[in-house]
């Protein structure tokens, strides 16, 4: 999948990040890792629909910001693949 920038945020904070090449209407779940800690927690309620062009909007960090000061990493994968490896 590609990244692509949206024009604008989460509460106007700047470009909001976004994936291409998704499954159209397909249905992911997404997660962020905290590297400095170890820990998984969903990104924003966990589940994500692709739109008709196959485009997922990301939600925003943990911390509610579009950019981040720290680092994270987002895991994005299909529903149905992702409950049978994480139940």
């Amino acid at each position: 999948m590609g990244t692509d920038r949206e024009p604008q945020g989460a509460r106007g904070r700047g470009p909001r990040a976004a994936l291409s090449g998704a499954l159209r209407g397909g249905e992911y779940r997404a997660r962020w890792f905290d590297p400095r800690t170890g820990n998984w927690a969903d990104a924003g309620s966990g589940a994500l629909t692709a739109d008709s062009t196959g485009k997922i909007a990301l939600p925003p960090f943990p911390d509610g910001e579009t950019r981040s000061r720290t680092d994270w990493a987002c895991s994005v994968s299909l529903s149905d693949v992702d409950d049978q490896e994480h139940p």
